[in-house]
């Protein structure tokens, strides 16, 4: 993946998540969980037998969805990958023409997985939405769009802190069942001030050049503290990347 090399290694080493275990005794006000599918729908693939069906992933995700509403907490389900109106047509040539292929076979298995997630999340009674394109944006457009009740994002993508995402969990570290859940939470602004104070810790007097790309970078992704997300997309979205050491240097540097 490209983009921070190296965030999610930091947020592990220097960061402190906040832990939420549900239900609790305590009414919650941020009930929101905004589920990354292709997220979850690995997590659930890694965690499964190698030889479990399609039923099998099917009873897991709608187990998963049920303790996640049986916790008071509300779920949104983002998939990636829908068509934009009026291609469809077009598209239901493309996999007729894949599916006489010889590797037509294995996309059609794919697809189906996240068909039968799809289903599952349905039954289990929760709201779901398409992206025309990968799921980072519409991610953090429900993220923006509901501070006041996001209680996290469920993901395994790091960088969705430097979309403006202010709480994600990794689905990998989440505990869901038995009636109950468990979600480290990381807040944007906490992690942003916990790979800083390490920074100046780390590097004491040994500096070193930090070119100017790579403070832009920084200065990117630090708008995140903002909300301000805006300036942020354009490095991340050309694939570029902030060495990490360079990272902390800048960081440092920045007096911030």
């Amino acid at each position: 993946m490209s983009g921070i090399v190296g965030l999610k290694t930091l947020m592990l080493r220097y960061g402190r998540p906040l832990h939420i275990a549900l239900p609790s005794t305590t009414p919650i006000k941020q009930t929101l969980v905004v589920v990354d599918v292709a997220a979850l729908l690995r997590h659930l693939e890694a965690s499964s037998s190698t030889h479990a069906t399609v039923l099998h992933l099917y009873r897991r995700a709608v187990a998963y969805m049920r303790t996640l509403a049986a916790c008071g907490l509300h779920p949104v389900a983002i998939f990636p990958g829908a068509l934009p109106p009026g291609s469809e047509r077009a598209r239901v040539g493309v996999e007729q023409r894949n599916a006489r292929m010889e590797w037509g076979a294995e996309l059609l298995r794919d697809t189906n997985r996240e068909m039968v997630v799809a289903q599952a999340l349905r039954d289990a009674g929760v709201e779901c939405a398409w992206s025309t394109a990968g799921s980072r944006e519409l991610c953090a457009a429900w993220c923006r769009a509901n501070p006041a009740t996001l209680l996290t994002l469920l993901t395994d993508d790091a960088e969705m802190l430097a979309y403006g995402v202010e709480r994600l969990s990794f689905v990998g570290d989440a505990v869901v069942g038995d009636g109950c859940a468990t979600f480290p939470v990381w807040a944007a602004a906490a992690v942003w001030s916990d790979i800083k104070n390490a920074a100046l810790n780390i590097i004491g007097g040994d500096r070193v050049a930090v070119c100017p790309l790579e403070r832009a970078q920084v200065v990117c992704l630090l708008s995140a503290d903002n909300s301000d997300e805006s300036a942020a997309r354009p490095i991340i979205a050309l694939g570029k990347v902030v060495p990490t050491r360079a990272a902390l240097l800048a960081l440092a540097e920045s007096g911030g």
